[in-house]
């Protein structure tokens, strides 16, 4: 009989270790949004001349509305500058700024507005984009939690392909976060999120020594901004 209450025992203990590990495993899952992802590109044209290329630029951004695209201040910042040397050339040249889905859908976009001393932008959509927005964490993650980010580093992205990287939440304050993400030129504006999916930053500078190295606006300086136009 105590043989029999020992046997059940046990195997009561080892479906709890089983089940928990299985729960500990299926919570870690990250969920990667790949649908509310999109690369930016910008492309000045010689005037008259659609296939005599002057200027390009690539960066990486997210759907936060039905038509609202978030990403880097100097993102927005580069297109103004594209669309001054248009404006300044002899006969005016044709500046093409369009975003671009994990689906390859393009849609034509404009800036809407730039947090210059917190590098955020917003630009807007021609249409409805399809896919849904990603929203803003309620609450900032501890250090040393996992984090994750889609990227187009280099301009390295296209129909169902967008690099991933994953790191750390370093630190910061209410003004800035430091995350430990590999990220290059191109990845400007990439989001960057927790386990559920959710933005707690984006990528803004890199550390031109060690590439490992992104610094964020803060959470509450995303959300801020992108509360203040809805």
């Amino acid at each position: 009989m105590r043989d029999r209450k020992l046997k059940y025992i046990v195997v009561v203990l080892c479906s709890m270790i089983f089940c928990s590990c299985t729960r500990v495993y299926i919570d870690t899952k990250p969920n990667i949004p790949f649908d509310s992802f999109v690369q930016i590109k910008a492309k000045r044209y010689k005037a008259n001349c659609i296939t005599c290329l002057l200027e390009t630029g690539f960066g990486s951004g997210t759907v936060v509305g039905s038509n609202k695209i978030l990403t880097a201040g100097h993102i927005c910042a580069g297109v103004r500058e594209m669309l001054n040397n248009a404006a300044q050339s002899e006969v005016l040249d044709k500046v093409l700024v369009t975003v671009h889905d994990d689906k390859e859908n393009i849609y034509a976009a404009i800036e809407l507005d730039i947090h210059p001393s917190k590098d955020i932008c917003l630009m807007t959509t021609d249409r409805t984009l399809l896919a849904d927005p990603i929203p803003i964490a309620s609450k900032s993650p501890s250090r040393g939690k996992v984090v994750w980010s889609m990227m187009a580093p280099d301009g390295v992205a296209g129909k169902g392909l967008i690099p991933v990287v994953s790191g750390h939440f370093a630190g910061g304050d209410s003004l800035m976060s430091v995350f430990t993400i590999p990220a290059y030129p191109g990845s400007s504006g990439a989001p960057i999120l927790n386990i559920a999916g959710e933005i707690i930053g984006l990528v803004s500078r890199i550390n031109k020594g060690f590439h490992h190295i992104v610094i964020s606006p803060s959470r509450r300086s995303l959300r801020d901004f992108i509360f203040s136009f809805k």
